[in-house]
Formats: C-alpha cells, structure tokens, sequence
C-alpha cells in the first residue's frame, strides 16, 4: 500500500500479476469507449506498461479496502518539471457510479500536490465522457480549452476538453 483514502488504497502496479486484468479490461468496449487505448493482449499489455515505466510514469494500482479488490489504475506523467498529466481508468464496471472515480482523483491529487509538489495537474478527457468529467469538476478542475482529436482506434474524431488544476487553486480548495 502506497497510500490510501477512506475506501480505497493506491499500490505499486505489479506488472507480472496485474497485466492480464488490465488487459481485460482494454477488450472491453465499455471501459475503452472514452479512452485512446487500444485493446491488448496480456503480453502486449506488460510491454506497454513496462515501456511506460521505463519513459518515467508512475502507475499506481487502485484497489478497494473492501475485499482488497484491484479496479483501476491512476498514471501520472511529469510532462515538464511540476507540470504533471493524469489518467485513470476504472475497469471493473461494478465499481462504476459509487465514488471510486472521484475518491480516485482527489487522491492523486494529493500524491502531486504535498509529495511531488506540483505546481499544475493537467488531464484531457472527452467531452461526452460526462461522469469523468464531473468528477475531474468535482475534484477542482477547470475546463481550458475544447479540440477535436482523432482516436486511433475508433477512426474517428472525438471532442475533448484539456483541463487543469494550479497548486494556488488547490491550496483554496483546502482552506
């Protein structure tokens, strides 16, 4: 356990034992909808993840206390020194609609902000992604521009918002 939150708790993603969930869950359409990845076998899964960590992402498992149940991941990218890019993914669809998301985010948000001392937490999501984007909402982020930008996987053209949270306005929110 890396750390945790009322009902959940980020760990160290454990590549050999976590790839093939998470492969799981990129063959599922519903959780890949809104998302740029595309569906991987295990073994290809691992190769993506260990090449992510090799770049320098930190990838963090999302587990539920409750029945110590693996349901997502939370990755985090310095894009450049303080300024870091986000993604969570939560796979289990059983999970979906119960706070998971939300506590998910304000949890990494915390991680950036008093430990990797962020100066500004960035993220894309698409706009008809409207559960994640009230959550990000929620959790103090601010909308700074919309784009159109194409997914790969889809062969398609998707209306996205780039946000953004600032430390100053992260220091507001816990005032």
């Amino acid at each position: 356990m890396i750390f945790e939150g009322e009902n959940i708790y980020f760990s160290t993603l454990d590549i050999e034992k976590e790839a093939d969930i998470y492969s799981k869950w990129s063959q599922d359409p519903d959780v890949i909808e809104n998302l740029e990845i595309f569906p991987r076998k295990p073994a290809d899964k691992k190769r993506t993840l260990k090449l992510k960590l090799e770049e320098g992402y930190e990838i963090f498992s999302i587990n539920v206390k409750d029945g110590d149940v693996l349901i997502g991941n939370f990755e985090i990218e310095e894009k450049i020194p303080g300024v870091f890019n986000i993604g969570l993914v939560i796979g289990e669809k059983d999970y979906w609609g119960k706070g998971y998301g939300t506590e998910a985010t304000k949890l990494g948000i915390k991680y950036l902000f008093e430990v990797k001392k962020a100066k500004k937490i960035t993220l894309d999501v698409k706009v008809l992604h409207t559960p994640a984007v009230h959550i990000y909402e929620k959790c103090g982020f601010k909308i700074m521009r919309n784009f159109r930008k194409y997914v790969e996987r889809i062969d398609q053209y998707r209306d996205s918002y780039f946000m953004e949270l600032s430390a100053e306005d992260y220091l507001k929110c816990q005032m």
